[in-house]
């Protein structure tokens, strides 16, 4: 959904108060009451149906990339991943206009949250020799860390069903979802190479060692809007003439599938040099920042010289990713499509 489309939802949210509340007169006299206020507070379990969309499937992704590790020369030294539970924490607070005894309009606005993310970290030792011999060792460490969170704005019809002293009720409705997002990255790198010669007029070896560090740490933050929908049923029961105790459940779905927001990033490489005629040396150095704005992608990089699979990424670019060092590149989507159980209070005026 782009620009147009909120519009289009904010444009419906809009309407559809204005039309509410131009018929609150004649739906009050349908009903056979007055037109009443009440305040309800909910809180409970959310669980998600598909594990967030891509924050799940960058974290699955991950987990199969690190796994080709251990076979041959390779070697994952740690790895700490955790994708989004299946369950959140959830709650809303609505004012709901009651039309009589059996119908109602409520405005809500409430708040939802997932995490994921983890570190690993990876090896690559190999050594040959013969009448010369060199030597390669490499490690990796990766942390990435992704906070998103949510901020309903939600529109519901409801239906009432009083029995007594309970009452049985449905609602559904539009909502705007306001979405942020934050990701938090690290990767360190360490590479050396040796090598080793014996050369027949020279009975004392040669050594030569290529040695470079180097780390790069980025921070982003983006938003993203989205239309969405609700519905549920529920049942409450009335303790007092004003208060009112009950049970919800509902079902929600929204996608946010076009990130925007901007990064930082800052870059270090160290190299060292070495033989053993002279000892260690410096190389060459260098060192960076960036700061930029982009769209939230998903994609692949490498394969890496047919020994390793493609890496998954997911960032904040100023372009899409595009290229022979790039494959299945899309918009990243994550969403709180979810079913949910929640706890209700509610005081009626």
């Amino acid at each position: 959904m782009g620009k147009n489309e909120n519009r289009f939802g904010l444009k419906a949210l809009a309407v559809a108060l204005s039309l509410a509340l131009a018929g609150a007169g004649s739906a009050s006299y349908a009903a056979g009451g007055p037109v009443g206020v009440r305040l309800e507070f909910s809180a409970g379990l959310g669980l998600l149906l598909n594990g967030g969309g891509d924050l799940q499937t960058f974290g699955s992704s991950s987990v199969a990339f690190a796994s080709q590790f251990g076979r041959e020369a390779f070697q994952i030294s740690t790895f700490d991943w955790k994708n989004p539970s299946s369950s959140f924490t959830d709650w809303r607070a609505e004012v709901i206009l009651t039309y009589g005894r059996y119908f109602g309009l409520g405005f809500g606005i409430g708040h939802a949250s997932l995490s994921g993310g983890g570190d690993y970290a990876l090896t690559f030792d190999y050594y040959a020799s013969r009448y010369t011999a060199f030597q390669i060792d490499r490690d990796w460490a990766f942390h990435h860390r992704f906070e998103v969170s949510m901020v309903p704005l939600q529109l519901n019809f409801y239906g009432f069903l009083p029995l007594e002293r309970l009452t049985l009720y449905a609602f559904a409705g539009p909502g705007i979802y306001l979405g942020s997002l934050t990701h938090d990255y690290e990767n360190r790198s360490f590479y050396r190479h040796d090598e080793y010669y014996w050369p027949p007029e020279n009975p004392v070896f040669a050594h030569y060692a290529h040695e470079i560090q180097s780390q790069e740490s980025r921070a982003e933050k983006a938003t993203c809007n989205r239309f969405g929908f609700q519905g549920g049923l529920g049942v409450e029961l009335r303790v007092t003439p004003q208060l009112s105790f009950g049970l919800e459940s509902y079902l929600r779905t929204v996608s946010f599938n076009d990130w925007q927001g901007s990064f930082t990033s800052s870059f270090s490489q160290t190299e060292r040099l070495y033989d053993n005629t002279s000892g260690w040396r410096d190389g060459e150095s260098s060192s960076g920042s960036a700061v930029g704005q982009g769209t939230l992608w998903i994609y692949e990089i490498g394969p890496y010289a047919n020994y390793l699979n493609e890496q998954p990424e997911m960032f904040l670019l100023e372009t899409e990713p595009v290229g022979r060092d790039y494959a299945n590149a899309r918009k990243a989507a994550i969403n709180f499509n979810a079913a949910g159980f929640l706890m209700t209070v509610s005081y009626r005026f």
